[in-house]
Order: structure tokens, then C-alpha cells, then sequence
């Protein structure tokens, strides 16, 4: 299966579903297109983004991968944006997916308060 041909737009051209990387905008991520699932990738050199297609694997992957995220870190990188893990109840608990998805022990438990 060869790839498919990337395009490169303007942010407008195309409705974004989830950022992967995110610094000052979004910089990679899920997009719809044209009615298709595409990969988005943002181009410092020209401004505009990269839109690939996605199909077969590399579709199923993209979609575990936003699921995966949500799951464990929260919606808030989704568009509309939801919550993140941290604005739900029982952080402990959300503390330790966000801990599974990013594979290192990044969130640790606030200090308790002194009194």
C-alpha cells in the first residue's frame, strides 16, 4: 500500500479533532479533511500545516492513540475540550493513568497541608 499525497494548508481548510503537541497552537494531531481522517502536522518554515490521510493501520493507531489519551489524561486536548484528569474526582486514581500513559512517574501527589 503506497502513501497517500500530503497537502499543505491553512489552519482554516480543515476541522481539528485532537493535538497531540501543543506550543503556542496546535502542532500535530487528528483532523478531518474532505470527509477523511487525516494527520495534521504544523510547518515552521511556511506557517501551514501538512495534512496527511490516514487509512488501514495507521488510521486504527491514530484513533487508540486519541482514545488512549483520553482515557488516561483527559479530553481537554480534544475539540470541543473536555476536562482534564485532574478536575475529576479520585486524583489518586487519574494521577496513576496519566502516570501509565506518559510511561514515567510525571504526576505525584500534592503535599498535604500543614495545620
Amino acid at each position: 500500500m503506497k502513501n497517500l499525497p500530503t497537502t499543505q494548508v491553512d489552519e482554516d481548510a480543515f476541522e481539528m479533532i485532537w493535538h497531540s503537541h501543543y506550543h503556542d497552537g496546535p502542532l500535530t494531531g487528528l483532523a478531518h479533511m474532505h470527509d477523511r481522517l487525516c494527520w495534521f502536522s504544523y510547518d515552521h518554515k511556511t506557517g501551514k500545516y501538512d495534512i496527511t490521510p490516514l487509512r488501514g493501520f495507521k488510521k486504527l493507531k491514530a484513533i487508540a492513540r486519541k482514545q488512549w489519551f483520553e482515557i488516561c489524561v483527559g479530553k481537554h486536548c480534544s475539540y470541543p475540550p473536555g476536562k482534564v484528569f485532574s478536575s475529576r474526582k479520585g486524583q489518586w486514581f487519574w494521577r496513576e493513568l496519566a502516570n501509565l500513559y506518559y510511561g514515567k512517574r510525571h504526576f505525584k501527589a500534592r503535599p498535604k497541608k500543614q495545620q
